[in-house]
């Protein structure tokens, strides 16, 4: 903005150090008597294209996902990694997560439709994130 107010006149630079100093026309625009012409700074508006984008891709993520159950079993995903020493990722990422907490599966056969879950999965890990749902279902919130 600096250097649009500079092209306009309404500022200049003076001395060694390019101090900003104002001018007669910058003294008419704080008299309110003339208005400078401004145009949004591009990196704004391209700042405010990448928070649309992440804000829709966000929202395209999160479409139909129960967030309160999505909470439950991320706590439970928590405690099964520190019981096994691992990483929590190493038990399900977040995208199986949302899906559990997407379509609820309650039996065998639906949380092996359950994004990320194979055999070892289901054998594994199937009745335990079950449970929460079931939990959670019935208003068993914690």
């Amino acid at each position: 903005m600096i250097e649009q107010l500079v092209g306009q006149g309404y500022l200049r630079r003076e001395g060694e150090f390019s101090t900003l100093s104002l001018t007669d026309s910058a003294k008419k625009v704080l008299r309110g008597e003339r208005a400078p012409n401004l145009v949004k700074p591009l990196v704004a508006a391209k700042k405010m294209e990448i928070t649309q984008k992440t804000r829709a891709k966000r929202d395209k993520e999160w479409a139909g996902v129960d967030e309160g159950l999505f909470h439950f079993l991320r706590q439970k995903r928590a405690e099964l990694a520190h019981q096994q020493g691992v990483p929590a990722f190493v038990i399900f990422g977040d995208k199986s997560l949302k899906d559990m907490a997407t379509i609820k599966p309650q039996t065998r056969d639906a949380f092996a439709t359950v994004y990320g879950v194979g055999d070892y999965k289901l054998r594994a890990y199937a009745d335990a994130f079950m449970e929460v749902i079931k939990k959670y279902l019935q208003g068993e919130r914690g």
